[in-house]
Order: C-alpha cells, then structure tokens, then sequence
C-alpha cells in the first residue's frame, strides 16, 4: 500500500518516532507501527489525523497527490538553524528562483 510507505516516510522525514506518532494518534506504538506496515484498511479518520501531525492532505497520504515540499514554518525552521551568510544565500537564491518561474513558466 502507499499510503503504508507515504506515512512511515513523513514520520521519518519529520524525525519523529512511532511513540511520539502514537501519542498523537491517541493510539499505541504498536498500532502506529501496524498502520505503516501491515493494517490493509486504514480508517479514514486516521487519515486525517496523520495529514494533520505532518501538514499534508489525506490525499497525499493516500497516494492521489505526488508532491510534498513541506510547510511554510518548515522552510522558516530550516532556515533559521542556518548560519546567516547561509541565509542570504538561501534568500537570493529563492528570489532568482521566483523570477526566473515568472519568465519560464512550467504550464
């Protein structure tokens, strides 16, 4: 199932364990843990709460959407752990990014 792959990935991605996924759940580490291996039907109010723990739609955890970038405080968190020469870095680069995407739109 992808969505097995999609939530063990995000938990990871996110640096989190399946204690702390647990409690978020309201549920226990075991079943966390069944929820990204073996349990075939997951309840879609799980879903939702999964999508909620890690800022993405149900439909991404489902497979029905193939992109994630993460949220705006996320992109706000890493920066910020960066030294500052890094930062303008990262900020003149975004800009070049944003102009160039005005000039050569993908569409």
């Amino acid at each position: 199932m992808i969505w097995n792959d999609r939530i063990r990935d995000l938990r990871q991605w996110h640096k989190m364990t399946l204690k702390e996924v647990a409690q978020k759940l309201h549920t226990t580490e075991a079943t966390a843990q069944r929820y990204e291996s073996t349990i075939k039907n997951i309840p879609y109010d799980v879903i939702e709460k999964y999508a909620e723990i890690f800022n993405v739609t149900p439909s991404y955890i489902m497979g029905w959407d193939v992109d994630y970038v993460g949220s705006d405080g996320e992109i706000i968190e890493v920066m910020r752990k960066l030294p500052m020469e890094e930062q303008k870095r990262l900020l003149e680069y975004a800009k070049f990014l944003t102009k160039y995407n005005q000039k050569n739109p993908s569409d």
